[in-house]
């Protein structure tokens, strides 16, 4: 704000998805004690908007799948061994669990995309499907994890194109874009991907969503 100052009186708003769910409340609950503790500069916080938000593990995907048992995308039978399987309260996904998981996305889901099952499906065949590494199988056919909402979501419009995703992991892959960017400057030996499941195993999320930021920031009118 020092350094526009013109900018200084303006709305301000939080905006973001996924994970989202816990920093952007976060953020916006430490603005707000910012403005109670110290005046000048002020910063405007209006509001906050959340898409798709992580908050709590447990009623994330017991959400998640009951989703999808009570839209037809998964059989009885599947539904009752993902809830007996899957602990939903924990970060690590057991074996048996990801079986399950793995058999109701790449058996039974068919050709519907999750995140928006009433529109098409992208049917372009793209080698920017990689998920990690050395696979090539599509999104939903990667090896299932209970935290779907670390995904991208392809968001539906009047124009709603479902290839668009495979679009941008093709444009930022090209190694002019990159040099344009200065990204991938270590040539790291797979390609960019919108998601690396491969990073879950790198560190821990804060899994308990905190209520009491929820409540604080809503007192000021944010939600």
């Amino acid at each position: 704000m020092s350094r526009f100052p013109q900018y200084r009186h303006r709305d301000f708003y939080i905006a973001g998805e996924s994970y989202a769910g816990h920093y952007v409340p976060q953020l916006a609950r430490k603005i707000v004690e910012y403005n109670k503790a110290s005046p000048s500069p002020f910063i405007n916080l209006k509001g906050i908007l959340v898409g798709n938000a992580v908050t709590d593990n447990y009623y994330d995907n017991i959400g998640t799948v009951t989703y999808w048992w009570t839209h037809a995308m998964i059989s009885d039978s599947t539904y009752r061994a993902i809830l007996k399987l899957c602990n939903f309260t924990s970060a690590n996904v057991s074996n048996a669990c990801n079986r399950a998981m793995s058999y109701a996305m790449n058996h039974e889901f068919g050709d519907i995309d999750q995140y928006s099952i009433y529109t098409p499906s992208c049917h372009a065949t793209s080698d920017s499907s990689a998920a990690s590494g050395n696979s090539t199988a599509p999104r939903r056919h990667r090896r299932a994890v209970l935290r779907f909402k670390d995904t991208l979501i392809r968001r539906r419009s009047n124009s709603y194109d479902p290839c668009t995703e495979t679009y941008a992991e093709k444009y930022y892959n090209r190694l002019d874009v990159q040099r344009a960017m200065h990204a991938n400057t270590t040539r790291i030996p797979y390609r960019w991907t919108a998601c690396r499941f491969s990073f879950r195993h790198t560190f821990l999320l804060r899994s308990c969503y905190d209520r009491a930021i929820e409540l604080k920031i809503n007192k000021q009118g944010m939600f």
